[in-house]
């Protein structure tokens, strides 16, 4: 199994990912925002969102796939978020939550075709901490997130 970009993530510290939501992403801009990346640096590029088609991920990685060097990781906010384009997966197991299908649940339905793929799968435990507004992920999810001032959780 490729773990390339995982180990380049544990390699140094100190470096930027840029989440781009699909749902989200101003194509009318897009050579500004190939500009802004290459000037601020950018280690990785993550898509995904808690409500992002499948065809709005798959542009979007095209898009990026063509137009910049930089690693393209999915962070997945369902089954269906993958595109075999990118160069990784955070295959996310919802640990803060209750609801099992986002903590085990969606990977037993992905399992066969992600290990398949040529993505370099990246296992990630998520925890969704309260930021003081009702989240997507919560929604989606049917989670609450930890209080920031529950440390002990």
């Amino acid at each position: 199994m490729n773990q390339e970009i995982y180990r380049r993530i544990k390699s140094k510290k100190g470096q930027i990912a840029i989440l781009i939501d699909p749902d989200k992403f101003d194509f009318s801009n897009k050579k500004d925002f190939i500009k802004k990346l290459n000037f601020a640096n950018v280690d990785y590029l993550f898509v995904g969102g808690s409500t992002v088609e499948k065809s709005d991920l798959q542009n979007v990685v095209h898009f990026l796939k063509e137009n910049s060097e930089l690693p393209i990781v999915i962070f997945p906010g369902d089954v269906y978020q993958y595109d075999e384009n990118a160069d990784a997966i955070l295959y996310l197991s919802l640990l803060s939550g209750r609801n099992p299908d986002y903590l085990i649940g969606q990977h037993v339905r992905t399992a066969k075709n992600i290990s398949e793929s040529n993505l370099e799968i990246i296992p990630t435990a998520y925890l969704l901490i309260d930021g003081g507004n009702h989240s997507a992920v919560a929604y989606v999810s049917q989670t609450s997130p930890i209080p920031q001032n529950q440390i002990s959780l």
